[in-house]
């Protein structure tokens, strides 16, 4: 299974950089969006086939964690289009990412699941 690296530096909105709070985190993940997309969309792949994760819809749902880490629990948006509109739908998934803080960093390895397709043909 392929691993996601994410290294973001974080984003403070104190002049105390040695205590780090949970909107600076809050605010880091979601500024740094597209970098997880890669997670997203297989996610949002292995949920329905035809998904297009919605860019812009991440939402911190929870957040945990102290000063060496902690866990981002997250929700998403996606889109699948099947060509009538009584079949297309949407969908929110919620997925948990783990994270460690190494001095003004926010470290991220996230699993890529595979995604095992089928021909719809």
């Amino acid at each position: 299974m392929k691993t996601l690296r994410i290294e973001i530096e974080l984003i403070f909105t104190s002049e105390d950089r040695e205590q780090v709070d949970a909107k600076e985190i809050e605010d880091t993940i979601i500024s740094n969006e597209s970098e997880f997309y890669p997670r997203m969309g297989v996610l949002c792949a292995l949920s329905d086939r035809r998904a297009n994760l919605i860019e812009g819809s991440l939402v911190i749902e929870e957040l945990e964690f102290n000063n060496e880490g902690g866990v981002a629990s997250v929700v998403f948006d996606y889109e699948a289009y099947y060509g009538c509109k009584d079949m297309d739908h949407s969908d929110a998934i919620q997925d948990d990412w783990e994270f460690e803080i190494k001095g003004n960093k926010l470290i991220f390895v996230l699993e890529i699941p595979e995604i095992d397709r089928e021909d719809e043909i």
